[in-house]
């Protein structure tokens, strides 16, 4: 009735303000949690995800009491939930890295089934990325072509993050997309590429060469050439996995992205992960670019700080990828190189 809504109103400004402060937070929480309705649930839940967000382990202690409460009321109220109450709710359990209990996930994944005909792209998205991250299927196993089928209705109105993150999330979770779906996706992103920043570009890319997607050359150089625009906020990943997708598809970028790409590697200060450096470099040699660019001689020096973090793999591309491009390190990267194989 009325005095239970405004009451529920009442107590949702309450979370608002105490998300101020992760320890307020988790007070009301483990004061009031029985009370919460949905909206309260999905609230609470997506405040205290984002102000442990900056957090490396999250979940401590009295935090970790509060989000199982939530998880406790969050089951009971399950029915009432709208979509995007759905979706905060597993963004948020993504976001603090912890899967909801096999029957919560059972419940919201159900519910979110009978929210098809509502759903708008975050919906999807968000719920989507969340159950990827988590690396947890969804327990139906009709979710996710429903899912899609949703997402093809809706793709009209899906901007690039939605699309990368739900075509990201499929691949993680090795899903095929539905080919109605995968031609209205390559519609959608042909329509919006000016748009396109460095991650999401990168992570569309590594989801299609993942699933092995026929992609239209065509669409990816246009990526490549907002890429090039885009070229100063491309990081290591963004360039590792970007290369690592082109060859893997088999698909040359144009000159633009490749020199791109050069000028980028020698502005760079930020440094490569290990795996990053061994696949940008076989990504380079896979699809024949130049072995004396700037690019290559960067990745080289990379190696040599962080080849004794090298795994097998690693110093078995690097090797490989340095001989294919004819390119001669220095004595120092050769001999370290040769070492990790012994």
């Amino acid at each position: 009735g009325a005095p239970a809504q405004h009451g529920a109103i009442a107590l949702n400004k309450e979370i608002i303000v105490a998300a101020r402060a992760e320890g307020e937070l988790v007070r009301l929480i483990t004061q009031r949690a029985a009370d919460f309705n949905h909206v309260n649930v999905a609230t609470a839940m997506h405040r205290l995800a984002r102000v442990t967000r900056n957090r490396g382990d999250r979940l401590q202690g009295e935090t970790r009491s509060a989000v199982g409460l939530l998880d406790k009321q969050c089951a009971k109220i399950v029915g009432d939930l709208v979509p995007q109450g759905v979706a905060n709710y597993l963004w948020s359990s993504a976001t603090l890295g912890r899967a909801p209990p096999a029957s919560l996930l059972l419940l919201l994944t159900g519910h979110f089934t009978k929210l098809m005909s509502q759903l708008k792209p975050q919906n999807i998205s968000n719920t989507i990325w969340a159950l990827a991250t988590l690396h947890v299927p969804p327990p139906d196993r009709d979710f996710i072509p429903m899912v899609q089928t949703a997402a093809l209705r809706e793709i009209a109105g899906f901007k690039p993050q939605e699309i990368s993150n739900m075509v990201w999330a499929l691949a993680t979770l090795e899903t095929p997309i539905d080919r109605d779906l995968s031609h209205a996706i390559s519609a959608r992103v042909g329509q919006q590429a000016s748009a396109w920043e460095p991650q999401n570009i990168a992570n569309l890319l590594w989801a299609f060469a993942t699933l092995k997607e026929k992609t239209d050359p065509r669409l990816v150089e246009a990526l490549l050439d907002q890429g090039a625009r885009t070229i100063d906020q491309f990081g290591p990943q963004n360039i590792s996995n970007t290369l690592w997708a082109l060859s893997t598809m088999q698909i040359k970028p144009p000159k633009s992205f490749v020199d791109a790409i050069s000028r980028r590697m020698d502005q760079m200060s930020d440094p490569f992960k290990p795996q990053e450096v061994a696949n940008s470099l076989w990504g380079w040699a896979t699809l024949a670019l130049p072995g004396h660019s700037i690019a290559v001689i960067k990745w080289a020096q990379q190696s040599l700080r962080l080849v004794s973090h090298f795994n097998n793999q690693d110093t078995a591309n690097v090797l490989w990828s340095l001989g294919t491009l004819q390119h001669h390190p220095d004595a120092a990267l050769m001999t370290a190189l040769c070492a990790r194989i012994v």
